[in-house]
């Protein structure tokens, strides 16, 4: 088994489609089977069974400024934000510790989901120094994005073209995004009526996406571009640059951050 893992908003989405796309190809050719599994590096000891298993494990890391803004955006689209950037960084360890659900959490670790030499360190510690040589190898977010062969070779795939569909689009109204998905989720807690809640998911999808719709067309919501969202990029930018230094020297394939 070929485990693939790393920082949040790296293309998950579409590696996912890419291997399902290729199973039947896979099956023919006796292929490793290959598992995406993000959040093992955040929660090693969770995915015990997975690293134990595992042959290979393909760890993806954005660079961490850019990860953290991907994050949010995302989260705003989803309907699982509303706050503006700066204001999201500095809530950002409030909410990690008071929401039950972790892998909601873990969404909203903006800043501290990109110092990537702790949760790197944390799964080296939970696997073992040695095996964790052996089995794990590191790639850059824009290998995956470029589709290239290191990592298409790494995980069983050579000749396949990767395609990155994943990309975040701001709603027009964030704070209606929000409340609307919350109307979702509890219809979906209290109603026991399965058609009922279908068909509330669907309508809720539809405003969603018309919320989205209208700022493509009429752009209305400016956080993307305001002053302090670009000072707050800025300012994480810097505050990352010992930790890339770091991830660089350990990891030389992320130097190619360095030109960005």
């Amino acid at each position: 088994m070929i485990v693939i893992c790393g920082s949040l908003r790296c293309g998950f989405e579409s590696l996912y489609k890419m291997i399902k796309n290729n199973r039947e190809k896979r099956k023919e050719k006796k292929k490793e089977e290959i598992k995406i599994v993000p959040y093992l590096i955040f929660e090693p000891e969770k995915y015990s069974d997975y690293i134990r298993n595992s042959k290979r494990i393909a760890v993806i890391l954005r660079k961490p400024d850019e990860r953290a803004f991907s994050m949010w955006k995302k989260n705003l689209q989803d309907g699982i934000e509303w706050l503006d950037f700066e204001r999201a960084i500095a809530y950002e360890q409030k909410r990690f510790y008071n929401l039950k659900e972790k892998q909601i959490s873990w969404r909203y670790l903006y800043f501290r989901g990109g110092i990537y030499s702790e949760w790197l360190n944390k799964t080296k510690s939970v696997m073992g120094a040695k095996y964790f040589e052996q089995k794990v190898r590191i790639f850059p977010f824009e290998y995956i994005k470029n589709g290239e062969e290191k990592f298409l070779d790494f995980i069983g795939l050579s000749g396949v073209k990767m395609i990155h569909e994943n990309k975040s689009i701001l709603p027009a109204f964030p704070k209606f995004q929000f409340l609307i998905t919350r109307i979702q989720q509890i219809a979906e807690e209290k109603i026991e009526n399965e058609l009922y809640r279908i068909l509330i998911t669907k309508m809720v999808l539809q405003i969603k996406n018309i919320n989205i719709w209208i700022q493509n067309k009429f752009k209305i919501n400016k956080l993307e571009t305001d002053i302090s969202t670009k000072a707050t990029i800025d300012f994480i930018r810097y505050a990352y640059k010992d930790e890339i230094e770091r991830l660089r020297y350990d990891h030389p394939s992320l130097s190619i951050w360095e030109k960005n």
